[in-house]
């Protein structure tokens, strides 16, 4: 059995958008109500989910760090997990760092392979262990 979450969790420290960062506000807020809005049964899954997809170097990373910032501020998760996504592999790896972290470890080592598998253990994790809102960056 998992051990019990520690205390506003943050895997790898959220980066603040860059300074010069300006605009997309009504997306922004856009987002963030949406992420936050509640979750009904009648949806397939039982947590927001938010893709921002673009081209490279249209600001998605920085939309996705200012959304971060903005509910760090406002409160409206109590855990923030950052993922870096350069790549599939990455990913991956971050995923069995942060499920080592909260005492969970991949089954075996297809799982680290197998990305829907991870990422539905880990999330059948969070939401076993606690009721608090997680902000989930990848």
């Amino acid at each position: 059995m998992p051990n019990a979450l520690p205390k506003n969790i943050l895997f790898k420290n959220v980066p603040k958008p860059h300074r010069a960062f300006i605009g997309r506000v009504k997306y922004i807020k856009m987002a963030i109500k949406y992420l936050t809005r509640p979750v009904t049964a009648d949806v397939q899954i039982q947590f927001p989910c938010l893709v921002i997809h673009a081209l490279g170097g249209y600001g998605k990373t920085q939309t996705a760090r200012k959304i971060a910032s903005v509910c760090s501020k406002e409160r409206k998760f109590q855990h923030f997990i950052w993922i870096d996504s350069e790549d599939d592999m990455s990913v991956r790896k971050c995923f069995v760092e942060a499920m080592k972290q909260v005492g969970l470890s991949a089954s075996n080592e297809s799982d680290v392979t197998d990305f829907d598998s991870l990422m539905h253990q880990f999330y059948n994790l969070l939401a076993s262990q606690t009721r608090e809102k997680f902000l989930f960056i990848f």
